[in-house]
């Protein structure tokens, strides 16, 4: 009988997984692996991880110091500084998952723009101490609506066009910048319209949702300039990667009233410190990069994570490989 591979589990998705690796593959998690590494680093022919364990992973072990690696799968959509290029040099296969995470995602940036517009923060607070401040707080709970708004979605891809298929329901007016402009079929398919140049789409965003993957070029993408093109109402969403928008700028822009308000799953740094300045904003949402975290994602992910490993590691064809 041929001995089974060894795949090494990392922390998020060992707490998370819900797919028996065992039957296929000798299993290592975190603690396994350090307790005798240097064995390890010539077991472990594949890694299974979430994009949230890439940096913990990558400032823990040298990646090319496995010397049987054969593949990696994410379980999600964000590689977060994993050298793709390198490994393949070393005939590593890369797999990434986008296509599950959308449809949660997409979910989330609507709650966040509902609860932005319609200052839901202060609502639930203020809905705790009673009428009277209820009466006496209630200019504070007049917000925005959602329906009929502008809304601007910077990064067309799987999560955009989830994002730009669900504002059809609310009547909003569709406009989005991209790296490459979406068929007309797309665009016709959500009433989306390209704006040639993320000045055009900022300027006349009402809410502005970012769902671009953190690369050299979208790397503090926003910043104070880009920030003072948009409405004073505007709501900024961000469910992309924390890294597009420069923090301080952020805040400078939310406490001067550059913007109005900021819904965010994702921050630079991430998580932020207890006493960052976002977390103690009333004009601020922050989730703790949750989006995908329902339970139906979670299931598809780590199947779909597992599938790829398993076709990485037998010269089989990997969803989505890099």
């Amino acid at each position: 009988m041929a001995c089974k591979q060894t795949v090494l589990i990392w922390e998020q998705l060992e707490r998370f997984n819900t797919v028996d690796l065992n039957t296929d593959f000798t299993v290592i998690n975190v603690d396994t692996f350090f307790s005798n590494i240097k064995q390890h680093l010539n077991d472990v022919e594949g890694i299974i991880l979430t994009p949230m364990d890439i940096s913990k992973f990558l400032n823990c072990v040298d990646i090319s110091s496995f010397s049987n690696l054969k593949a990696v799968s994410v379980c999600g959509a964000g590689i977060n500084g994993l050298d793709v290029v390198e490994l393949r040099k070393r005939k590593v296969r890369v797999s990434i998952i986008p296509q599950v995470t959308a449809e949660p995602t997409a979910d989330l940036a609507y709650m966040m723009m509902l609860a932005a517009a319609r200052n839901l923060t202060e609502a639930l607070e203020i809905s705790k101490k009673g009428s009277a401040t209820i009466d006496a707080a209630y200019s504070k709970l007049i917000g925005r609506n959602v329906t009929g708004a502008t809304l601007g979605i910077l990064g067309m891809g799987n999560i955009g066009y989830c994002i730009a298929k669900r504002a059809m329901g609310f009547r909003m007016k569709v406009l989005y910048h991209n790296r490459t402009r979406r068929s007309q079929l797309d665009e016709e398919c959500v009433n989306a319209k390209y704006c040639n140049t993320l000045e055009a789409l900022l300027k006349q965003a009402d809410f502005l949702v970012i769902a671009v993957p953190l690369t050299a070029e979208t790397r503090k993408l926003i910043r104070q300039p880009q920030l003072a093109l948009m409405k004073p109402t505007a709501i900024l969403i961000n469910v992309g990667r924390g890294s597009v928008v420069d923090t301080d700028d952020l805040v400078e822009a939310l406490q001067n009233g550059t913007i109005s308000s900021a819904g965010l799953d994702v921050t630079e740094p991430e998580p932020l410190p207890q006493d960052h300045p976002l977390r103690h904003m009333q004009n601020v949402i922050i989730t703790p990069h949750s989006a995908t975290a329902t339970v139906e994602c979670i299931n598809e992910m780590n199947q779909q994570a597992v599938q790829n490993l398993k076709a990485g590691l037998s010269g089989g064809v990997m969803n989505i490989e890099l």
